[in-house]
């Protein structure tokens, strides 16, 4: 069954593309493109062309994202999480986590 609100269809889980998960973590940490291309070292125009599904990030770039988001990187990549998944972050603060990103990336 069709929503008109929303076109999904009822009972069903909706299939995100790696730019829609880009965009929700991003939004769930509340980062702007241009907060998170400075904790992460990713040009604010990569994460807008990202985002709009231009281009894959590669796996450094997935891993500041994850990091500075508190994502998992596996959920990510491919949208898939075990049970109970925190993500790298593991519940850190957004400062501890720009620390991890500095560390795992060098930037």
């Amino acid at each position: 069954m069709t929503t008109a609100r929303d076109g999904l269809q009822a009972g069903r889980v909706p299939s995100w593309t790696l730019a829609d998960r880009l965009r929700k973590a991003r939004e769930n940490a509340a980062l702007s493109q241009q907060e998170l291309a400075e904790a992460t070292g990713i040009s604010r125009r990569s994460i807008s062309a990202y985002e709009g599904g231009s281009g894959d990030p590669k796996r450094p770039a997935l891993l500041a994202w994850s990091l500075t988001t508190g994502v998992s990187y596996e959920w990510l990549k491919t949208g898939e999480a075990s049970a109970g998944d925190e993500g790298p972050g593991g519940g850190q603060g957004r400062d501890s986590r720009r620390s991890a990103v500095r560390e795992a990336t060098g930037r």
